[in-house]
């Protein structure tokens, strides 16, 4: 179970998401890590962040980057199928 974190504002900090569900929370010149990227995702906002992945999170981005490029990512939806 994620840790539930709600309405909070973060600013000027590194923020660890991995085991926790954001909800409505805003992040400021932030820089966002995950490593295992386990987490939630909800009515977030996002302003002049940074984005920081390790171990399997980086291991997904370096795939993603491998059959995409430059270009923009269409994700499928396999929840809904």
């Amino acid at each position: 179970m994620l840790e539930k974190i709600i309405g909070e504002t973060f600013r000027n900090e590194t923020v660890n998401l991995d085991f926790t569900a954001y909800e409505k929370c805003s992040f400021i010149n932030c820089t966002i890590h995950t490593h295992y990227g386990i987490f939630s995702l909800i009515g977030c906002v996002f302003t002049d962040c940074k984005l920081s992945l390790g171990g399997p999170a980086e291991n997904v981005a370096k795939l993603i980057k491998l059959f995409f490029g430059d270009r923009p990512i269409d994700f499928l939806d396999l929840k809904n199928k």
